[in-house]
């Protein structure tokens, strides 16, 4: 289950893909950063810093795994902006 939340004020977006309660930060590229359960070390959401100006220069990260996330249909009618 996918969960958005779209911070307008600071421009971030926080992609929930499974529960967070027990992941840690692992990776941080381009300003995304990315959450691993810690258990399983399975991707569990991102967090993308400077979500709208990336989108609208078109250099959005291709997120393919664990689920392939289109930008323009899976989070852009979903957002306050």
């Amino acid at each position: 289950m996918l969960t958005l939340n779209y911070d307008k004020q600071y421009d971030t977006l926080h992609l929930g893909l499974s529960d967070g309660s027990n992941a840690y930060c692992a990776d941080e590229i381009n300003n995304v950063n990315i959450f691993r359960d810690i258990d399983s070390d399975q991707i569990t959401g991102f967090v993308i810093f400077g979500f709208m100006e990336k989108f609208q220069s078109r250099s959005l990260p291709l997120i393919t795994e664990p689920i392939v996330i289109d930008y323009e249909s899976d989070v852009i009618p979903y957002i306050n902006i």
